[in-house]
């Protein structure tokens, strides 16, 4: 309960500091030109089945067609509330049939909300004059002009808001299975051309109703939180499921050191895949933003907030809002000047049949990170199981006159506990360094030079050298981001991240802050990877980019989002170039490309209350690809489930070690390392690699095809080879229906030849 209301408070603070923060209208509420005909709600129980607007469907024109969808484009009229032939889309799947409508027919709604549902997209502006400044939601409906073209293989609209001095184009094709919406950049046009514009977009949300769906349709909305979740359609009937969920995609949008920190010790997971999804009956559809899926929101409605309709909707953010101080003191809430300058994309990819779950879409998403070279493929060539080992290294522990360094783990120490484990039947170790550098853990922004009381370069070079020629790899953790005021070696002005408003980004103390990209880039580049070239590591791990991703407006090096997703890449493939290979602590999608291991991979869900189950799909999109991790065995309250939890979501083995006894830690800021001692837990990494080796056999460098459950305590995963793995985390023996006996608080592998391991 306590890690719940933890989860619920926090959002509530990510909320109030969001980026964009809209108020939708009551459903009774007054607007311009509208009635006050609803009530508290817009619909209570609504008529959703099969076809259900077929004649809508019979009068539309077919725009576009593949060998398996057909798409239509429809007029959408009520006379009651003067909507005449409102543009809207059907897409038919001609496997099953099925249609999905980008509207629905409701009854007892006002003006507003009659125009939303019936909206291909809903724009969200802000008027530079005001005061202050305030997201304003209008509909396509609410254009001046929505002018209808053809295009090779569908339609534009062409969109003008004469009030608003805005114009933009939205284009829908078909490509394939998929349904692929498209804003170029070079269509939106911002005022008259005389003087600076009246209004500027905040941001686009892209076919809101596509797909909306209620109790009356099996099925259920798929969303990014964490590992995946799941909400299911059904009535509203929890009070807490009537809020909206914004999720920002690859983390908050805003920066803020306070609640950066908050939400590393809460249980709030990064959305790190730009991906949702909608299941009805025996089909679905997986989104993919495809192009600016650095500043987009994924929006979820629950059924119960507004109207009884479960919907989901991708948003791209073009302009963001600031707090900016007055004269007077008082706090003015401004938007930004500038649009952020990127087409953006939409990739619907329409699914039926036994490929409609959520295995089906991990399934279609994964196909399209191979086939647009966004997923990197290290395993094929695997040998033997991987094994995740961390080793921490050095730390200062402050005192109030001379602060004490603690070597808990030397380099000749890493090789002696490297080479047991080597000898008690360990292969391929993925061994990470933490606190190597001079000063030890915490020393940002770092030297890049390894700590003389652990061995210094000679000993780190020895060491390297004997986890190579074993056949394991070495990473050399580092955290390039993170800037303490009291360890120097930066420019405040310079080589930190500001405000819009040309505010320092810092903690309350004035102690810590963010070094911008750019000089991230410059840094790692000029100031490591040439002049450690020779110390026969295999990579850098980098710490925080995996999972932090800002803009910087300072005026020195200025960055958008996008361009540090770019400028990490940079940096992951400035570590590949020099040393072979690199690693990341956290899994945003925009990494997988180019690193070798991952870190810290979400084995959960945030633990929101609209959530109904979590799900592994992002194990199913990466497993087999890239060996990941998530906690450190040791280190987790109950080894068994921990070990079942590896098992399930495809986790590499993985613990963290050091030489001293971790008592030695207490009085540090590295004092969560409560049981480390190397000797306590040797026999234990051996012991699990081999039941792992023996066991999953080659199961690691092969995708997953399916995970099910068969009951709250039991859940399979189906590998592309045919061996299934099942998983009891309950009390009692399971049965299945082949007869098999999973036993309790264990799992058993069933071979596609039918043995059991």
């Amino acid at each position: 309960m306590k890690k719940r209301l933890l989860c619920i408070l926090l959002f509530a603070l990510v909320l109030l500091t969001s980026l964009i923060s809209f108020a939708d209208p009551e459903p009774g509420e007054a607007d311009a030109g509208s009635d006050t005909d609803a009530g508290g709600e817009v619909a209570g129980h609504i008529e959703l089945t099969e076809n259900m607007y077929h004649s809508y469907l019979a009068n539309g024109e077919k725009m576009a067609e593949s060998d398996t969808l057909e798409l239509y484009l429809v007029k959408v009229s009520d006379e009651e509330k003067g909507i005449k032939d409102a543009p809207n889309i059907v897409i038919k799947d001609k496997r099953s049939g099925h249609e999905w409508y980008s509207f629905t027919n409701m009854e007892g709604m006002n003006t507003t909300w009659a125009k939303k549902i019936r909206s291909l997209v809903l724009l969200y502006y802000v008027v530079f004059k005001e005061t202050k400044s305030v997201a304003t939601e209008t509909t396509a409906l609410d254009a001046s002009k929505a002018e209808i073209s053809k295009i090779n293989n569908g339609f534009k609209i062409h969109y003008e808001y004469s009030n608003l001095d805005i114009k933009f184009d939205v284009h829908f094709t078909i490509e394939g299975d998929e349904l692929v919406v498209d804003i170029p950049f070079d269509s939106i046009v911002e005022g008259n051309g005389q003087g600076a514009p009246k209004a500027g977009i905040v941001s686009i949300e892209v076919l809101p109703f596509l797909g909306a769906s209620n109790e009356d349709t099996p099925g259920y909305v798929f969303y990014p939180d964490g590992s995946g979740a799941l909400l299911y359609h059904k009535a509203k009937s929890e009070i807490d499921k009537q809020s909206k969920l914004t999720l920002e995609v690859y983390g908050e949008h805003s920066v803020d050191l306070e609640i950066y920190e908050k939400l590393e010790e809460s249980s709030l997971k990064t959305t790190n895949m730009p991906v949702f999804g909608m299941k009805q009956n025996d089909n679905s559809y997986l989104a993919i933003i495809s192009k600016g899926e650095a500043d987009s929101l994924i929006n979820l409605y629950p059924s119960g907030y507004i109207m009884a309709l479960d919907r989901i909707s991708g948003e791209f953010v073009y302009r963001r809002f600031y707090n900016t101080p007055r004269q007077d003191k008082t706090i003015v809430l401004k938007s930004e000047k500038n649009i952020i300058p990127n087409d953006r994309q939409m990739r619907y990819v329409f699914l039926t049949g036994e490929d409609s779950d959520y295995s089906g879409m991990a399934r279609a998403y994964r196909k399209y990170l191979v086939e647009t070279g966004n997923i990197n493929n290290v395993l094929k060539d695997a040998t033997a199981m991987p094994f995740g080992l961390d080793l921490f290294m050095g730390i200062k522990e402050d005192r109030l006159i001379f602060d004490k360094y603690i070597p808990m783990t030397t380099f000749a120490n890493a090789e002696e506990i490297y080479n047991l484990l080597i000898e008690n039947g360990v292969q391929n170790i993925n061994l990470n360094l933490i606190g190597w550098n001079k000063g030890g853990y915490g020393e940002y922004p770092q030297t890049f030079k390894p700590d003389r009381r652990l061995g210094g370069v000679r000993g780190l070079k020895k060491l390297a050298e004997t986890v190579t020629q074993s056949g394991g790899s070495i990473f050399l953790e580092g955290n390039l981001i993170d800037a303490n005021k009291k360890n120097g070696g930066f420019s405040v002005r310079n080589d930190v991240i500001y405000t819009n408003s040309n505010t320092l980004i810092t903690d309350p103390k004035s102690q810590k802050y963010l070094l911008g990209p750019k000089v991230v880039l410059e840094r790692f580049t000029k100031k490591f990877v040439n002049k450690y070239a020779g110390l026969g590591i295999s990579g850098f791990n980098f710490d925080k980019m995996g999972t932090y991703l800002y803009n910087d407006y300072n005026k020195k090096n200025p960055v958008t989002r996008q361009d540090a997703q770019n400028i990490w890449s940079e940096i992951f493939n400035a570590s590949n170039e020099q040393f072979g290979k690199s690693a990341v602590i956290g899994g945003n999608m925009y990494a997988l490309k180019d690193v070798s291991y991952v870190q810290d991979v979400p084995i959960s869900d945030s633990g929101y209350f609209v959530t109904d189950e979590a799900i592994p799909f992002y194990q199913l999109v990466v497993h087999g690809f890239l060996p990941y991790v998530s906690n450190q065995a040791n280190l987790f309250y109950d080894a068994t489930i921990q070990k079942l939890k590896w098992v399930e979501y495809g986790c590499i083995p993985y613990y963290e070690l050091t030489y001293l006894t971790s008592d030695n830690l207490k009085d540090t800021e590295y004092n969560v390392l409560f049981t480390s001692y190397y000797k306590d837990w040797i026999d234990t990494c051996s012991e699990t690699y081999k039941e792992f080796s023996e066991r999953l056999g080659d199961l690691y460098k092969t995708n997953m095809r399916r995970h099910f459950k068969l009951n709250e305590n039991v859940y399979g995963v189906e590998y592309e080879n045919g061996d299934t793995v099942y998983v009891n985390y309950g009390n009692y023996d399971f049965v299945l229906d082949s007869g098999e006996v999973v036993p309790k608080t264990s799992y058993i592998v069933v071979t596609s030849g039918g043995d059991i391991r």
